[in-house]
């Protein structure tokens, strides 16, 4: 990433240790977590910042540079245990959460090595299930954290996965939110599930962004087409890329394009991404009840510097969110989607009612109204007009409202801050219970 004009300077430098203890998150993965913290951290530091990364995985090879390094927090010794054959699923799940919450030790004493070696003015940490090292060594060190909440994890694990010791993650969460000097949310619905938990809690929303260098280079492509799709030349690709998650609902798409293909022989869908396995089988069953095995292809995840391309050699991008009753996402993928000047069909839910309006920049759709959807894919396989105006103003508005360097103009003057009120924080009394 270029370095932007203006770099900062003297007293505005700041030393920054980012933090991201998440096991299921891997620096230079494919993810849209991993995503997002690759370009948010190059993004301080292309802005003048200097950045120390620590994080609990990491990929073996790196497909790119850093100007920063990137440190790998401990495992937990419990991790090993929770392999074994003869355990059920049940007892390895509540043996992986313990592990969790012990390695917070593990990982508070990396920290404080670190800072020995290292001092950094403050941590920035994404906040992870269990994960309290971050904000007992920030009072340790008497300098400020800010903790960036992506999700509503006990909330979703506890509804989508079988969460075993939910009383310790409600503790854990409501310890950070009421006590963190300050929480970036990445959405207003977020921010009201925090201020639920901790109604003093200084919260920011600030919504997720994009960098458009990768995306200004790319170009469509004859060569991904082909692997898109089995007729290129013909066919009208739908396309959805990121993660493969029940409430990204790709089910509801599958629903929507087996009338289209009814309806019309020239479409196709390319899913690009992997996720939850058992939803992805599900998925697969559902395209092959439908007949529809040679018109949906599910592509797998692609390596980061090929997103551009791949979504610029699709027809259209689509983001089918089924109606929820709490949709607390900022979706990376709408910006990606922004960013790579195709037209887009979107569910009107949360969020993305904010960032894209029906007609001017997208065409939206109640969400899980399957008719609904199929009527703006028709709609925009026939008025090639409409693609390109849709997709022109989607562009104009990500460059002008939706990048990485204007999500930090806010976060830099969180930074600020808190600089000024360091020093005066107090001792934790979870310190004592690791």
């Amino acid at each position: 990433m270029k370095c932007p004009p203006g770099q900062l300077m003297g007293k505005n430098k700041k030393h920054i240790l980012y933090l991201c203890a998440d096991i299921g998150v891997s620096f230079g993965g494919t993810k849209g977590a991993a995503i997002h913290i690759r370009e948010f951290v190059e993004t301080l530091s292309a802005a003048g910042h200097d950045v120390i990364v620590a994080v609990s995985k990491k990929e073996d090879e790196l497909a790119f540079e850093t100007a920063y390094p990137v440190h790998v927090l401990p495992d937990a010794s419990f991790y090993a245990y929770a392999n074994n054959p003869d355990m059920g699923v049940d007892e390895k799940q509540s043996l992986k959460e313990a592990g969790d919450y012990f390695r917070n030790k593990q990982v508070h004493d990396f920290i404080a090595e670190l800072y020995q070696k290292t001092k950094f003015d403050l941590i920035y940490e994404r906040y992870s299930l269990f994960g309290v090292a971050g904000r007992i060594i920030s009072k340790t060190l008497g300098i400020p954290l800010v903790l960036e909440v992506n999700a509503p994890l006990v909330y979703e694990a506890a509804q989508y996965r079988k969460l075993h010791h939910v009383a310790l993650a409600k503790s854990i969460e409501s310890f950070l939110f009421s006590s963190s000097d300050h929480i970036v949310s990445v959405s207003s619905g977020l921010q009201e599930y925090i201020l639920k938990i901790a109604e003093q809690a200084k919260v920011s929303v600030i919504p997720n962004g994009v960098s458009l260098e990768n995306f200004d280079a790319a170009n469509s492509s004859v060569d991904w087409r082909r692997k898109l799709t089995r007729h290129p030349e013909t066919d009208f690709v739908i396309g959805f890329v990121g993660s493969i998650k029940p409430w990204h609902g790709v089910d509801l798409l599958i629903d929507a394009f087996a009338k289209l293909y009814a309806h019309d022989e020239e479409f196709s869908l390319c899913i690009v991404g992997n996720g939850d396995k058992n939803y992805q089988s599900q998925l697969e069953e559902q395209c092959r009840e439908k007949g529809l095995k040679k018109r949906v292809m599910f592509f797998g995840a692609v390596p980061y510097d090929s997103i551009p391309a791949v979504m610029k050699s699709m027809d259209v991008l689509v983001a089918p969110y089924p109606e929820m009753e709490n949709f607390y996402f900022s979706p990376l993928k709408i910006f990606e989607y922004m960013a790579s000047g195709r037209p887009i069909v979107s569910s009107s839910i949360g969020q993305i009612k904010d960032v894209l309006t029906h007609e001017k920049n997208a065409l939206l759709v109640p969400a899980g109204n399957t008719g609904a959807l199929q009527d703006a894919l028709i709609r925009i396989k026939r008025d090639s007009q409409l693609r390109k105006r849709l997709a022109q103003a989607s562009y104009a508005e990500v460059r002008s409202n939706h990048l990485w360097q204007h999500r930090l103009e806010k976060i830099t003057e969180i930074m600020e801050s808190l600089s000024r009120d360091a020093g005066k924080q107090g001792k934790s009394s979870y310190a004592n219970k690791l």
